[in-house]
């Protein structure tokens, strides 16, 4: 994609991106840089997401936790940077061969042709720190109320809003949309757990147009 065809994708956006939303956002931001700390992804990359798709061919909605806390980090949820299978993929792509009895050998791959197909994947937090105390890393804080106006933006009608894990799930209440899902985070640990869970084929029966999870 040319930098002109980002751009003009991005302004797609501009009903969400608006004065308080942008200022909440460059608020976020300079805190960050602030602190001095290292982070995950790459400041260039944090709204890759929204670079990916437009507000207006969203189907379904998956709400993750945090970036992967290296250099997979690529601005897109379980997406890897770096064409590995951290451990959150390696569940994602087990869940979805349980399901669909299926053999997937690109998870990566996978995940970009769900965005094609419409579905929306973001974290609770944006970014996250990799250096500096570690009290100062998990940036959930920073983001809550960012990341609450988006889910609002995008639950706003009646699609699938997916939502992994207990961070995620604290965004019920601000959902309009009657189609939530709620399963522990691919990498959960004791008696929930993500593999077995059907999220993929529960989230299809709620609509008419179905989301090809097993495309790459």
């Amino acid at each position: 994609m040319s930098s002109l065809e980002e751009e003009s994708m991005f302004d797609l956006w501009d009903d969400f991106f608006d004065e308080k939303n942008i200022n909440l956002l460059s608020s976020i931001t300079n805190t960050i840089d602030m602190s001095n700390q290292n982070i995950q992804p790459q400041k260039d990359e944090i709204l890759q997401m929204f670079i990916m798709i437009s507000p207006n061919k969203i189907k379904m909605v998956i709400v993750g936790q945090s970036p992967y806390p290296d250099d997979n980090a690529c601005g897109i949820p379980f997406l890897s940077k770096k064409n590995i299978i951290p451990k959150s993929l390696e569940n994602i792509k087990r869940e979805i061969e349980l399901e669909y009895d299926v053999n997937i050998s690109n998870p990566n791959r996978m995940i970009l042709s769900w965005i094609d197909q419409g579905v929306f994947l973001i974290n609770c937090s944006l970014t996250i720190g990799v250096t500096g105390e570690n009290y100062l890393r998990d940036h959930s804080i920073l983001w809550k109320e960012f990341i609450v106006n988006l889910i609002q933006f995008v639950g706003r009608i009646d699609i699938p809003i997916l939502l992994f894990g207990k961070e995620a799930w604290n965004l019920e209440e601000y959902i309009k949309s009657k189609m939530v899902l709620k399963v522990p985070h691919p990498v959960s640990r004791g008696n929930k757990e993500f593999v077995g869970c059907n999220v993929f084929s529960r989230a299809n029966d709620l609509v008419d147009l179905k989301i090809d999870w097993t495309s790459f």
